[in-house]
């Protein structure tokens, strides 16, 4: 569901080189367990190969389209015939390798209360994966005859993984590795060449989860079934970071202070916390980020943003939806320094979607305490307020005794 950024660490000449299909022959098999040496080598937790074919787990997949599970996110309808098979985004492959980091395991709190996911917290990992992809394709001599996946192709990389037997799929719907739990990220290099031997473990039939059900009670919006599926309408992580319009209104409280991401199923799980292991050096918390004010997103433009955040997960997202986000947790998190700031961006914010959370922020404030001044500011954003969606939300705002929902 992470879609790639450019920015630093990107090699969009030598991507681009690596994912044209090749005529030369393809060159000798590689040996499976040299592979996975050199894999490991490279700092990667989990590394297993295997001829191409079938995706698993497709037709449970396109189930779960059909469900309507996918929520806004239109793109994994638009892309589902890809997923059938790997070789639809590189035909000439013959091997796909896919490999884990160990990524970061606690939720980043910044001073005010709100939280960024633990990936988030550290250089982003799309491209630190990217770049050890590379590295490893070169260390096998690949020599431009392969593709790396991070992400955002459409690839059932979780699918992939546990098939060979990198870990198993939990009710979270996350990969649960028996070394790291759900604590890992996945990458994968697609290749021209054949392996020989194998480095894949067998896939084991017993449930790391047996009869806990902990992610399914926690999280807070109720997306998870407990079978492994999630509902992306509901998810956080899904709606904070991929979903670019409005935050639904009904989940708007239960969104609670997470920004970006959500850990809760993770943080929850006694089998990922039972794995007291150490995240990938790449991952060294970002200092930019441990005094983030979540207020800042309200005011900042494009450019800036992009200055600030270029080596971050947060560029993906962009910075008006982070704004968006950031109204939702200042409403609930309810400081009343944080007053000031929503009320210039239900002013002066360009864009509709900003202002509609905006008003919806300070509604709560005034749902809370009608001496703060935010009805004044409200009110006078009725009167000149043109677009018609911010100006039911500012209607539902001066009267909290409506049903917000």
């Amino acid at each position: 569901m992470r879609q790639q950024v450019g920015g630093p660490g990107q090699v969009p000449n030598r991507q681009e080189v690596c994912t044209a299909q090749v005529t030369e022959a393809p060159g000798p098999p590689i040996d499976a367990s040299i592979l996975q040496k050199l894999a490991l080598d490279l700092g990667f937790v989990h590394c297993a190969v295997a001829s191409i074919g079938p995706a698993p787990h497709w037709q449970r997949f396109r189930d779960w389209l059909d469900e309507g599970l996918h929520g806004q996110l239109q793109y994994l309808e638009r892309g589902a015939e890809l997923r059938r098979s790997a070789s639809a985004l590189r035909p000439s492959a013959r091997s796909l390798v896919s490999l884990a980091l160990a990524s970061p395991r606690q939720s980043l709190v910044l001073p005010c209360g709100a939280r960024l996911a633990a990936f988030a917290s550290a250089p982003d990992y799309h491209q630190v994966m990217r770049e050890r992809l590379h590295a490893l394709a070169d260390r096998l001599g690949l020599e431009g005859q392969y593709r790396v996946c991070v992400d955002s192709a459409p690839l059932l990389e979780r699918s992939y993984a546990a098939q060979l037997g990198m870990g198993q799929l939990g009710r979270s719907g996350a990969l649960l590795s028996p070394s790291h739990g759900a604590a890992i990220l996945l990458g994968e290099l697609l290749f021209d060449r054949a392996v020989e031997g194998s480095c894949a473990v067998p896939p084991s039939t017993a449930s790391p989860c047996g009869a806990c059900t902990q992610c399914v009670q926690r999280c807070p919006t109720g997306a998870l079934r407990g079978d492994g599926l999630v509902d992306a309408g509901r998810c956080l992580s899904a709606l904070s970071i991929e979903w670019r319009g409005s935050i639904p209104r009904a989940l708007r409280v239960a969104m609670g202070a997470e920004l970006f991401g959500c850990d809760h199923c993770s943080l929850q799980c006694p089998y990922t916390q039972s794995k007291q292991v150490a995240a990938d050096p790449s991952f060294s918390p970002l200092p930019q980020l441990a005094e983030l004010e979540p207020s800042v997103f309200l005011s900042m433009g494009t450019n800036e943003f992009r200055r600030r955040f270029a080596e971050t997960a947060l560029l993906r997202t962009g910075v008006h939806c982070l704004a968006r986000n950031a109204c939702v947790v200042l409403g609930n998190l309810g400081l009343p320094e944080s007053v000031t700031a929503l009320e210039q961006c239900l002013l002066q914010h360009p864009r509709a979607m900003v202002r509609e959370h905006a008003a919806w922020a300070l509604g709560r404030y005034v749902a809370r305490d009608r001496k703060l001044g935010a009805q004044a500011t409200l009110r006078k954003a009725q009167s000149s307020e043109k677009d018609t969606v911010v100006q039911e939300e500012i209607a539902l705002a001066l009267n909290p005794s409506i049903d917000r929902s």
